[in-house]
């Protein structure tokens, strides 16, 4: 079976994390999650519960963050800049945003997670906030267009202009 071992499995992505991965597991994403457990004072914001197994949650959940993270930063190709991508989330203000977590009890997480599934589950077959503004740029003169470019890693210098 070490055939399809590390570089030479065809789903090898470089040995990096994704980019959600590396945000949730660096340093600066600790001391945020510290910092709200300590703002709410090691309690559950829905129960009450002080101590024990306390997790923070994210009111607009970090998917939907990401989502519109990879979107602004979609003409940089999300394999070949991994680690730019990376230090632009650092910088991006959705993803540390203190008004948008609280602390949870394990229990209350679960049953809010299982809540946003339902919701979401209900909602199939709706637009997405940004199908629903590509649907309302066609009603205007029935002409909607969207730039896109891919860049290698030997256009930095282009990168760096553009994202300033």
């Amino acid at each position: 079976m070490k055939r399809f071992a590390g570089d030479r499995n065809p789903n090898w992505k470089g040995g990096r994390l994704p980019i959600s991965q590396r945000i949730r597991a660096c340093a600066k994403n600790r001391k945020l999650i510290a910092s709200i457990l300590r703002r709410d004072k090691y309690t559950c914001q829905v129960c009450g519960q002080v101590g024990g197994d306390l997790e923070v949650d994210h009111k607009i959940p970090f998917s939907d963050i990401m989502d519109g993270f990879l979107q602004k930063y979609k003409v940089l190709d999300v394999r070949l800049f991994q680690d730019e991508l990376f230090s632009i989330g650092l910088k991006y203000k959705p993803f540390w945003n203190r008004d948008n977590e609280r602390t949870l009890c394990r229990k209350c997480n679960w049953e809010r997670q299982i809540e946003r599934n339902r919701h979401t589950k209900s909602e199939i077959g709706t637009l997405s906030p940004p199908q629903e503004a590509w649907q309302e740029a066609l009603k205007g003169d029935g002409v909607a267009t969207e730039l896109c470019f891919v860049f290698r890693p030997s256009d930095r210098s282009k990168i760096e202009r553009l994202l300033q």
